[in-house]
């Protein structure tokens, strides 16, 4: 996440940088170029220039802010640098569950009597996140018709209690998207949908052969597809009962379903959007679905996917870009309004990373010394066309920045290479 327990300088690159290290100086770096530079200043070339220095000099690695700007590291000697490695990108990852039918195994399913009140409940697992409260906890209810229940119908009931919660508040939207998945015989329509996010009107391209009653399954034959009821056909305009959860598209396929057997539900946790407030979070829980008030009734629960924050995800660099402020001086945040410091991570952009962990060694007075243990985080984006050589390019070539880097970290300094990028 955000948090370090070794603070220093984060340093974020464009990919940009095609002619360094050999065309640029110090007074012409640019916003964004990432640099290497020795004891005295000067800039680090290549790799033999790098593995020349010795582990008692050290490196300062330079970020440029603008032009002939830049903000710089303190002196990383190889003698005292504890940790140097480099991961590359990798996608955050939203929580998948499935309460009752698991589509991936195939098994589980949910039970149904008449006239008996039954839960979904989903707990919120708030205290896990940064700057998090207390877990939250929701419970959507729904009771069977006196005669003639169906587990069809009780899993749409339940549905039905989960849009009304959240949907059809001003402005409201839920943590979780909640959907019903089921087994049984899928049959392809010819046309495809267009669909909405939150309607429950689908248009079909074409004529249909589906009728008011019709269980159908969006997105395609797989089980994991969520499966919704029909209310109404007019023409190509195809009614749900409930609402759409999926995203906005057109080109959809679908299909009719029969033979269903097993019912469960489908719980996705969405994204949180950024805001001004909160940092980087993801939405946590546990669920579980039974009789109202008896906990041994309560069926199987699957986690599939666990919630993943990513690595190098562009919403992580912003934070551990203003938490790194800190270093810089920044130390007040509640003056209002609040001022405002340059940033330089991009949104959208996809990060692999660079971290160095070292000891700097300030001189105090009476020349006294102190020891400073400090982390920097190097941020490189990925780029569509990577470069021939400098950031973005890799670490084959030697006038690459991270195999400049390796040059000192791992040729003088005894690391292991960073050969990912």
């Amino acid at each position: 996440m955000s948090n370090y327990n070794k603070v220093g300088p984060v340093l974020i690159g464009d990919g940009l940088n095609v002619a360094l290290p050999s065309a640029t100086t110090l007074a012409t770096i640019q916003k964004g170029d990432l640099l290497v530079v020795n004891e005295a200043g000067g800039i680090v070339v290549n790799v033999a220039a790098a593995s020349a220095i010795s582990r008692n000099s050290g490196v300062r690695i330079v970020q440029g802010t603008g032009p002939g700007k830049f903000d710089k590291t303190p002196l990383i000697r190889g003698i005292y640098t504890s940790k140097y490695n480099g991961n590359v990108y990798a996608a955050p990852t939203e929580q998948l569950t499935y309460v009752g039918f698991n589509a991936v195994s195939g098994l589980g399913t949910i039970a149904v009597l008449d006239n008996t009140s039954y839960e979904l409940r989903s707990l919120y697992l708030d205290d896990r996140r940064i700057h998090g409260e207390k877990q939250t906890l929701d419970v959507f209810n729904y009771t069977t018709p006196a005669t003639g229940s169906s587990l069809s119908n009780l899993a749409f009931g339940i549905l039905s209690n989960t849009e009304q919660r959240f949907y059809n508040l001003p402005g409201g939207t839920a943590n979780i998207k909640y959907e019903v998945v089921s087994n049984g015989t899928y049959t392809v329509e010819t046309p495809t949908l267009t669909v909405v996010n939150q309607s429950n009107i689908v248009t079909a391209s074409g004529a249909t052969t589906v009728v008011a009653g019709d269980t159908i399954r969006i997105g395609g034959a797989g089980a994991s597809f969520a499966i919704y009821t029909v209310k109404s056909v007019a023409g190509t305009a195809i009614t749900l009962n409930n609402l759409y959860a999926g995203a906005s598209g057109a080109a959809i396929p679908f299909g009719k379903m029969t033979v269903q057997t097993l019912f469960g539900f489908k719980l996705t946790g969405l994204p949180v959007a950024p805001n001004s407030v909160d940092t980087y979070t993801k939405v946590q829980f546990t669920s579980s679905f039974g009789i109202t008030n008896d906990d041994s009734n309560y069926v199987t629960v699957a986690d599939i996917t666990k919630t993943f924050n990513g690595q190098g995800y562009w919403e992580q660099v912003k934070d551990a870009e203003y938490f790194a402020q800190g270093y810089k001086g920044v130390m007040n945040r509640t003056l209002f309004p609040v001022p405002t410091y340059p940033a330089y991570f991009v949104a959208g952009a996809n990060y692999d990373t660079v971290v160095i962990e070292y000891t700097d060694v300030v001189n105090g007075n009476f020349q006294d010394t102190a020891t400073v243990p400090l982390q920097t985080t190097i941020y490189i984006p990925q780029v569509t066309v990577p470069a021939a050589t400098g950031e973005q390019a890799g670490y084959t070539t030697v006038t690459d920045f991270v195999a400049i880097l390796n040059g000192y970290f791992a040729t003088v300094v005894g690391f292991s290479p960073i050969n990912t990028f």
